[in-house]
């Protein structure tokens, strides 16, 4: 069985390098293993109704805040030793 792959047909083909013959012709084989597909069913995805943006922060965010806050929201305490633990180790080599 033939499939159009991005409007390549036999003549382009025989052009292609051989890599992308090679290519193409895997292709090609794994299509037809599978065979043509008549029917696909899927439920559409529905998107929420748009909303404007605001930050979600914890409640113990303090009200001033320093650059640190931010960043120790991404990276906890824990995190931080595992991160400085394998930069020396990797220094160290």
């Amino acid at each position: 069985m033939k499939y159009s792959l991005d409007n390549v047909n036999s003549s382009d083909s025989e052009a292609l390098p051989p890599i992308k013959k090679a290519k193409l012709e895997a292709l090609e084989a794994i299509l037809d293993e599978f065979g043509l597909v008549t029917e696909v069913s899927f439920e559409l995805f529905e998107c929420e109704a748009p909303r404007l943006a605001k930050a979600t922060l914890p409640p113990d965010f303090p009200p001033t805040v320093e650059l640190y806050d931010y960043f120790a929201l991404f990276f906890t305490p824990d995190l931080l030793k595992v991160i400085t633990f394998n930069i020396n180790r990797y220094a160290n080599l």
